[in-house]
């Protein structure tokens, strides 16, 4: 399997997580912004009470500061949702090694990381994945050495022997990547 093939269809299982994750942060963006006006309201309220028994001079730039704290409140309840559900959508993609798709997965990267690389004589997987990886290069007639690491949580680095070439193909890079891709979609989603 080529490489594209092997990106769209991570990209086609991310676009399904994310859909997934968009539609329940859509859903905890409502109810946020519904408590937020809420609060908005009430706080509005208790600013016109105020306003009637203060200096109108005074009361009106009171206001304008309340309002800009709001706006800012509200502006950052926006962007704490919107990193709350990139960081959904990380640890949904890290608790891919724990589902049953994960080892088709695995083998699909491997090959990848080592298709166009000859000088590759090491990969690097999570220390949970090495039986696994090893198993994988077994099947794939590779013969490569596995060190086990605790600097990614799934995916792998694949090396030279003098460790100045390599190619990382770990799901967090990957997630990394297409982050800036949906941001905008997801944004427009979520704000309008």
């Amino acid at each position: 399997m080529s490489y594209q093939s092997l990106f769209k269809t991570l990209e086609s299982q991310i676009e399904v997580e994310v859909q997934g994750v968009i539609t329940s942060a859509r859903k905890k963006a409502e109810i946020i912004l519904r408590t937020a006006q809420q609060k908005v309201d009430s706080i509005n309220k208790q600013m016109a009470e105020e306003a009637a028994k203060k200096d109108e001079v005074k009361e009106e730039k009171k206001t304008t500061i309340r309002k800009q704290g709001l706006s800012k409140l509200f502006i950052r309840t926006k962007q704490e949702l919107f990193q709350q559900l990139f960081n959904t959508v990380k640890e949904r993609l890290m608790g891919l090694p724990r589902k049953a798709e994960y080892p088709r997965t695995l083998k699909k990267l491997i090959q990848e990381a080592t298709a166009d690389f000859p000088e590759c004589t090491r990969i690097r997987v999570n220390a949970r994945d090495t039986s696994l990886a090893k198993k994988i290069l077994s099947e794939l007639k590779l013969n490569l050495e596995v060190e086990p690491t605790e600097d990614f949580s799934a995916g792998l680095i694949a090396l030279s022997a003098d460790g100045r070439m390599s190619i990382i193909n770990t799901l967090e890079l990957r997630l990394e990547r297409v982050i800036p891709l949906v941001s905008p979609q997801v944004a427009k989603i979520l704000y309008g």
